[in-house]
């Protein structure tokens, strides 16, 4: 029987369902163009017209978080997407095979995750240059990783399997068991980590911006507009930082809780025994 979700993972998947919600359809409903200047006086704070106040130029902060939404969903999406599938299929494909190889790769993953990985992600943004292509690929390869640990453990646990070797004895060739029959046995496990990076992903990207490494300005983005805030705090315009920095926290928080509630129905007992240990 599977276990169910408690009230808080349940949140947190309602949590990541509006804000899929807000990415998609947020555009549409903005009252007022991000980029357009006059959209108020400047540094207005939270009003009926304004409820997110305004920025230093006069720009509509809540339309700017609601167009911004869908460019970091966007690129945690993609950057997630992209770790995900190259490392569940080499760590599938590692530790199915075993041997030396796998040994080697297990000794690169351990080396990789011991090293600053949001330091390789501003060395390997300095190198591609800022741009949403460059976000995606270094958040990917700071998360690959996690993929290929996750999936290399749980495929070599499972190659001695009888019905693994069923499927050896029937005639596939190892690429057709790992990609036919172990990688979707390991699917919820991978679904799981996947929600979690996510939120990991979104902050990474966002974090990027904020320090002028991701996407330039004056494009609506939640790290940007953390920045361009920051400046403005002393002077106690609060609602600069605070609204895209709760907007952050909180798809993080849903994200890691939405993990939380597939990691319960994935594998039952799993999440309260790791609660319990906690």
């Amino acid at each position: 029987m599977r276990r169910r979700p408690g009230g808080l993972a349940l949140a947190g998947l309602g949590g990541v369902a509006v804000l899929a919600l807000v990415a998609v359809l947020g555009p549409a409903l903005a009252p007022f163009d991000p980029l357009a200047s006059a959209a108020g006086p400047a540094l207005a704070p939270p009003s009926a017209r304004h409820w997110a106040g305004t920025d230093q130029i006069g720009r509509d902060v809540a339309s700017r978080l609601l167009h911004a939404a869908r460019l970091d969903l966007r690129l945690a999406l993609g950057a997630v997407a992209l770790s995900a599938g190259v490392g569940a299929t080499l760590g599938a494909l590692s530790g199915y095979a075993g041997g030396w190889a796998d040994r080697v790769l297990g000794r690169l993953v351990e080396v990789a995750m011991a090293f600053p990985l949001f330091v390789l992600a501003m060395a390997l943004i300095a190198v591609l240059g800022p741009s949403e292509r460059a976000i995606v690929l270094a958040t990917a390869a700071i998360n690959l990783p996690v993929f290929i640990r996750l999936a290399r453990s749980e495929t070599a646990a499972r190659r001695s399997a009888g019905w693994v070797e069923a499927a050896r004895l029937a005639g596939n060739g190892p690429v057709r068991v790992v990609t036919r029959f172990l990688l979707p046995e390991i699917a919820p496990l991978l679904a799981v980590q996947a929600s979690v990076t996510l939120g990991w992903a979104l902050l990474n990207a966002a974090g990027l911006s904020f320090l002028g490494l991701g996407i330039a300005p004056p494009t609506a983005e939640w790290g940007i507009m953390v920045a361009e805030g920051a400046r403005y705090l002393a002077a106690g315009k609060w609602w600069l930082t605070a609204c895209p920095g709760l907007a952050i926290a909180a798809s993080v928080l849903c994200f890691s809780l939405a993990g939380d509630a597939l990691r319960d129905l994935a594998a039952p007992g799993a999440g309260g025994a790791r609660r319990s240990r906690g």
